[in-house]
């Protein structure tokens, strides 16, 4: 509207200018490599003692958190010591210093380019980052301890709502209510009646990386009587179908982006499933033909 947090995307506040905010520090030189590479870079300010950065390119979007030495660069999510998501309150922040950019974004849904990738084997995750890839499962039997099965095993106990026949192939997705590359997604398996046909069954895990409407909207997403009602009404852009409320409870939306956290996933949406081979997949963001991804799962 996480090939941090998420098949790639563009997120509305891609072309926010680091000048927003009056105190806007000398770029770090990691992050100003990016930007010589052709990153727009947004700061986020500086929170929690660290100066927060968020670059896009090519539809890829990175967090990147500079310790005060700037001796060590960390990308990912910034969560306060309870567990509250920082990052959140810093694209909040964001749109709040750009709001006539937003609001035309928004009002459009217009989607950037795409630059998704084809679903991918899984890598296996370690402590500090996602490396090899796992043995091609033609030739290997899974192991069921393995990365990519716990991951998917993470993800089967989440807070996802479903859509599609229970006959169907399942797909797990991470979508963002704002994120328009998810609604292309949704929207695309819609057009072509891939629910219907009983081609795909998606599990969504709703999450609020977008801002706090994101978060709210997620919130009441998942406790929706009529999950699939409500969601394809908010992409036909009723505004009503997921309304605003800061009283809603988020703590299944936290813990969802929380997952998103531990597995170092950083873009919506992030797709994760089971091929008809057999091996654990991955896309990062939206797929460039969904054909390719329903003929690998069925």
């Amino acid at each position: 509207m996480l090939k941090i947090f998420f098949i790639s995307i563009v997120s509305f506040f891609s072309f926010i200018n680091i000048h927003a905010f009056a105190q806007t520090p000398a770029m770090p030189s990691y992050v100003q490599a990016l930007a010589n590479g052709g990153a727009q870079v947004s700061y986020m300010g500086n929170d929690l003692g660290l100066d927060g950065w968020m670059t896009v390119k090519d539809g890829q979007r990175q967090y990147v958190y500079v310790t005060p030495n700037q001796e060590a660069n960390i990308v990912g999510l910034l969560l306060d010591r309870d567990g509250k998501m920082v990052t959140a309150t810093q694209i909040d922040r964001l749109m709040k210093s750009n709001p006539e950019y937003l609001a035309q974004e928004m009002k459009s849904k217009k989607v950037q380019k795409n630059t998704s990738q084809t679903p991918n084997v899984l890598p296996p995750k370690t402590p500090s980052a996602i490396k090899s890839p796992l043995p091609s499962p033609k030739s290997t039997p899974i192991d069921p301890s393995s990365s990519s099965e716990q991951l998917l095993a993470d993800i089967q106990v989440a807070h996802w709502i479903e859509i599609g026949l229970s006959s169907a192939p399942i797909v797990y997705a991470f979508v963002d209510p704002e994120c328009p590359h998810c609604h292309q997604f949704i929207d695309t398996l819609r057009a072509t009646k891939s629910y219907e046909k009983g081609k795909i069954r998606t599990r969504l895990l709703p999450v609020g990386i977008l801002g706090k409407d994101s978060l709210y909207e997620a919130a009441k997403l998942i406790d929706s009587p009529t999950p699939k009602k409500s969601f394809f009404d908010h992409l036909d852009g009723d505004e009503f179908a997921l309304p605003i409320d800061e009283k809603y409870n988020t703590k299944k939306v936290q813990k969802n982006m929380a997952l998103m956290q531990k597995w170092n996933l950083d873009v919506t949406p992030f797709l994760i499933y089971r091929s008809k081979e057999g091996s654990v997949k991955i896309v990062r963001g939206r797929p460039k033909q969904i054909e390719d991804l329903l003929s690998d799962i069925q």
